[in-house]
């Protein structure tokens, strides 16, 4: 662990407390949070599906459930190389 990029997200106690989001999801907004700063997020469902050890489909589940449950709202983008998600809170 010893000289590894010492990133790291907050998880703050509201979204661990709120019990209409599963694990996945509550990582995955706080990482929109700590992205975000009062701005548009942009992350690729590859970065997502890399940090949090699941699949590009599955990332993209659980930004549309996140969507649909109203915590974000999410506009995708198409480019050459990758498919990513903005999140607006």
């Amino acid at each position: 662990m010893e000289g590894e990029n010492s990133k790291y997200i907050i998880l703050p106690e509201y979204i661990t407390k709120d019990r209409n989001l599963t694990d996945k999801e509550k990582s995955i907004y706080s990482m929109i949070l700590s992205l975000s700063k009062n701005q548009e997020c942009i992350m690729s469902n590859s970065y997502i599906s890399s940090m949090l050890n699941i699949s590009k489909v599955h990332s993209s589940r659980l930004i549309s459930s996140l969507r649909d449950k109203g915590y974000i709202n999410a506009v995708s983008y198409t480019h050459l190389r990758a498919h990513e998600t903005g999140a607006y809170l």
